[in-house]
């Protein structure tokens, strides 16, 4: 008698802990390795994650992957240059996050990408959670290309190239 009043309690209890989940409120979700260190970089921003899109893509950062559109937008916004990590097996992680500026200005979900290495995050995007939105990707705290760098864009591209394309092998 005993185990199934013990039974029908931790059923109990397991369903009001299911159950005090709202749609759209987050459930924690265990963290591991270097998802920890992705977390506690978003936290340490003040940023409230409310949902995990998990492990995005791998890569080795090499000279020749900053040719690539999608790996330029996203190194012309750290604070690090590229060029610290090469040779370095970079992973990035997603989340949506709530408390971020691009969500007070945009009135949006924030979607940010942490990027980890050797365990450590070391930078970060950010861009609007939404389907109808597109462009080049925000710093982590949701700053533009010209704004963190005082160039336009074109200017910012003749410089990058002239670092890191084609003719800066010769």
């Amino acid at each position: 008698m005993r185990k199934l009043c013990f039974g029908i309690l931790l059923v109990l209890v397991f369903m009001s802990i299911g159950c005090s989940f709202r749609p759209g409120t987050h459930k924690p979700h265990l963290y591991r390795g270097d998802e920890k260190a992705a977390e506690a970089y978003i936290h340490s921003k003040g940023y409230l994650i409310t949902s995990y899109r998990g492990e995005l893509n791998t890569y080795t950062l090499q000279k020749s992957l900053l040719r690539e559109t999608w790996c330029a937008q996203v190194w012309s916004v750290q604070s690090e240059p590229p060029e610290n990590y090469f040779g370095r097996e970079i992973t990035t992680y997603g989340f949506v996050v709530e408390k971020h500026p691009l969500s007070k200005k945009l009135h949006l979900p924030t979607e940010v990408n942490i990027m980890v290495t050797d365990g450590r995050a070391i930078g970060g995007y950010s861009f609007p959670h939404s389907d109808q939105m597109t462009g080049a990707a925000y710093s982590l705290e949701g700053k533009e290309l010209e704004e963190l760098t005082g160039l336009t864009y074109t200017d910012w591209k003749d410089q990058w190239d002239e670092k890191y394309g084609d003719q800066a092998d010769n």
